[in-house]
Parts: C-alpha cells; sequence; structure tokens
C-alpha cells in the first residue's frame, strides 16, 4: 500500500479554511505584529515571486502575521503564475480560505494540468468540489490523492465523508481503515468511523 510519510502539506479543512498545521491554542497566540518584511540574504536576486512565497512559508509554519502580506503579493503575481505550480497552489489555498472559490477552482486546476498528482491541489480542489455539491469529481479527486498518501488522516477523512455523502458507506468505512493501518492511534479517524456505521443505509448506490 502506498505511503509517503508527508505530514506537512496544507490540505484545505472540512469545516473551514483556516490554514494551519498545527492546531490553534489559547496559549500561543498569533503574533499582533509582523516583525518586519523577509529579506533575502543569500539570494539577492530574489523576485516578487520569492519574496510572496517566502512569507506564504513563514505562514505555514505558523507566523499568523504573515498572512495579509503573502496574500497582498500572489494576489499582485495572479496573472503571472501560470506555470508556476508551487506559486498556484499557495493562491488557491489562500483564496479558498477567503472564500473566493472560483479564484481557488481556476488555481487548483491550472496546477493540476500542470502536475496531474499533485497533492495539494488534488486533495484540495475536491474538497472545495464536495462543498459544492459535486460529489463525483470531487471523489474521483480525493481517491487519486488518497491512492498515493494512505497515511495522511486528513485526506482520509474527507473521502470518507464525499463517500458517505454519496451513499457508499462502505467505501467509507474501507478509506479509514486503510488509513488506521497507518495511524492506528488517531482518535478522530476512529471517532469518524464509528460514526460511518449507518453511513449509505437505505440509500441508493
Amino acid at each position: 500500500m502506498p505511503r509517503t510519510g508527508a505530514r506537512n502539506v496544507l490540505h484545505v479543512a472540512w469545516t473551514d479554511h483556516r490554514i494551519r498545521r498545527q492546531p490553534e491554542t489559547a496559549s500561543a497566540p498569533p503574533p499582533a505584529d509582523p516583525g518586519g518584511d523577509l529579506t533575502p540574504i543569500f539570494s539577492p536576486g530574489a523576485t516578487k515571486r520569492d519574496e510572496a512565497m517566502a512569507n506564504y512559508q513563514a505562514l505555514l509554519e505558523g507566523d499568523r502575521s504573515r498572512e495579509s502580506l503573502a496574500w497582498e503579493q500572489l494576489s499582485a503575481l495572479r496573472d503571472s503564475l501560470g506555470n508556476d505550480k508551487d506559486a498556484l497552489d499557495a493562491l488557491g489555498n489562500m483564496s479558498a480560505e477567503r472564500g473566493d472559490r472560483e479564484q481557488a477552482e481556476h488555481a487548483f486546476r491550472r496546477a493540476l494540468e500542470l502536475s496531474p498528482s499533485d497533492l495539494t491541489a488534488l486533495s484540495n480542489l475536491g474538497t472545495l468540489l464536495a462543498k459544492e455539491g459535486k460529489l463525483k469529481e470531487a471523489q474521483a479527486l480525493l481517491r487519486k490523492a488518497f491512492d498515493r498518501n494512505q497515511d495522511i488522516p486528513g485526506l482520509a477523512m474527507n473521502l470518507a465523508r464525499v463517500q458517505c455523502m454519496d451513499g457508499d458507506g462502505a467505501a467509507a468505512r474501507s478509506t479509514l481503515t486503510t488509513a488506521l493501518s497507518y495511524c492506528p492511534n488517531d482518535a478522530e479517524m476512529r471517532g469518524l468511523l464509528t460514526q460511518m456505521g449507518n453511513c449509505g443505509v437505505g440509500k441508493a448506490k
């Protein structure tokens, strides 16, 4: 069974679009001040794109104060990112967080044209489409991502939810059981598997 060990891939959450890799805690509020611009030291020829992605990376690593600047920089570069998969993923994620699903979908679809197996675009576009009720396409995208990354709990849970919404309880339970073989102590996945007991009962396949 495929396994990537990927733990830090950004995903659009099922319940919201907040960008974070670690849960927020009351004892660790985000800094109120950006603390100054990031300045290239070893790369004096850094482009505006490089600066935007540096701020985005800082955001992924937990510096929420970089969010507005990263968004401003990526938005300004939007029309020049047509062949830049990583920047398109970043733009898609930040657009989704701000509720601009049309721009997010466009960015993710373009990223997939450049790299059909891109995990971020597959999983996040799949989740966005599911929220729009486009379950068949959403399931196909999430399934493709999951087949290569069965050890990522968030991806497994999103796929299982979409499968359940589509009335296929057996598939949903199989997805979670597979993922639990990699993460047997994941309480959230185990809880979701329990909830899937009645998924699909009485629904037409």
